[in-house]
């Protein structure tokens, strides 16, 4: 067979396309926002060749057998996936056009090299063309490489690139083996200030989820999802019921489900909302219940001061609840001691940080110092105050245990053994401190 040489490399053409494949037995919702194919594109190579006599260079004609094989190298090397043998294939005027299948596992960026043998159909033994024939891309799936870009411009609800699988896998899947990578990264480069993009939109058509997030539950650092930002999480529910209209629902195989910390020092949790906060279960807070107050007296008030109600101040927002206005206590008979002082508040209004721009939302902050006539404070009204002004003529006389009333200018004396009711601030719960006049009280009203 040493009449047979090729004499031309008419075209390789690859194609690659992700479909929807199209109907089943069962009933399907509407499609996907985005473009879809009309059909699938098989995974082949269209393969076209010439073969020619050497020594005239007479094109042949007749019925030939063919074999095409893929190897890892220009010579030698290893053969990638199996013989594609094609018996009786008509040769016109040299001409020849045979589809080829693609070891789709191999096409990963790698060379491929294409080896083509040939013989007269039945007749002799196979005959090697040399030499092998490199496949090279076409113009766009160049784009495909590592590190490629494709840029254009499409408006919703099309996409540059569409993946859809019909099946329960996924449309698209990136992976990254870095300690420090990421399989799937989002960015939305506007600089517009009143831009409201995302770097990932997630969508689903009834239920299921818009974005999952997994981790692996054994690692020290765990996260299905994790966020940053000036608002690290923005949640809005839609639901138009109370069973399903939460902005946000957090359920936990084990343990907690929520864990919240703020590395500043400010809230663990802020909820500005008119509805407050419902918990189901036991509340369990590492420090006493704290009440916003409001100086009601002429007088400065400072942290350990015992104070009663003095009236009701005017709400901080628009609609909103009224706050308490307290002043220190009298004496012994004082029926309205409500609590303690413990740290000077600075309230502000400030612009919602996940609202539309120009709403507005009160923001609420510890600060250090004293609370003047008219300024803030958090009073502790149950749960233990490290630190509560004593009497002097009282504070040798107190032990762990004792009954304690409202003093004059806003201290605790031992509670006498009739007392009013209203009148008695708590237990004592520590001994007292002569360096700063005070004593621990665990706050029960009674």
């Amino acid at each position: 067979m040493k009449n047979i040489k090729i004499g031309a490399l008419i075209g390789i053409v690859a194609l690659l396309a992700f479909a929807v494949a199209t109907g089943g037995a069962g009933a399907q919702g509407p499609p996907p926002e985005g473009d879809t194919p009309g059909a699938i594109v098989a995974a082949a190579i269209s393969y076209q060749g010439r073969l020619t006599n050497p020594s005239t260079g007479v094109p042949l004609s007749g019925t030939y057998d063919l074999e095409f094989t893929f190897w890892s190298l220009e010579s030698g090397g290893s053969q990638l996936g199996a013989d594609d043998t094609r018996l009786a294939q008509v040769i016109a005027n040299g001409l020849y056009s045979a589809p080829l299948k693609v070891p789709l596992s191999y096409v990963d960026g790698r060379e491929l090299w294409l080896r083509i043998r040939v013989r007269e159909t039945g007749v002799g033994t196979w005959e090697t063309l040399i030499p092998r024939i490199r496949v090279v891309p076409t113009a766009y799936a160049l784009s495909l490489r590592p590190g490629a870009q494709i840029e254009g411009s499409e408006d919703v609800p099309n996409a540059i690139v569409m993946a859809t699988n019909t099946s329960s896998g996924w449309g698209l899947r990136g992976e990254s083996t870095e300690p420090t990578g990421y399989g799937v990264y989002g960015y939305n480069g506007s600089t517009s200030a009143s831009a409201y993009g995302g770097g990932i939109l997630g969508k689903t058509q009834t239920d299921g989820y818009g974005v999952r997030g997994e981790a692996p539950a054994t690692g020290d650092f765990s996260y299905g999802g994790y966020f940053t930002g000036r608002v690290g999480v923005r949640a809005y529910g839609q639901g138009t019921s109370t069973n399903d209209g939460y902005a946000g629902y957090f359920l936990s195989g084990n343990y907690r489900g929520i864990y919240a910390y703020s590395a500043s020092g400010w809230y663990d949790g802020y909820f500005p909302g008119v509805g407050g906060i419902y918990v189901a279960g036991g509340y369990f807070s590492l420090r006493a219940g704290r009440t916003l107050a409001v100086n009601g007296s002429n007088e400065t008030l400072e942290p350990g001061d015992v104070v009663a109600i003095a009236g009701v101040a005017t709400p901080l927002i628009v609609g909103g609840e009224p706050l308490l206005a307290v002043q220190k206590t009298s004496g012994a008979t004082d029926t309205a001691v409500v609590g303690v002082v413990v740290q000077a508040m600075q309230v502000q209004e400030v612009e919602m940080p996940d609202g539309l721009p120009g709403q507005k939302s009160v923001d609420v902050q510890p600060v250090e110092g004293n609370i003047p006539p008219g300024g803030y404070m958090a009073i502790v009204t149950n749960g233990l105050v490290p630190a509560v002004k004593v009497s002097a003529t009282a504070a040798e006389n107190l032990r762990i245990g004792d009954l304690v009333s409202p003093a004059v200018s806003g201290k605790v004396q031992k509670s006498d053994a009739q007392y009013p009711a209203g009148t008695i601030l708590g237990k004592v719960a520590g001994p007292y401190d002569p360096k700063t006049g005070t004593v621990p009280v665990f706050v029960t009203l009674q």
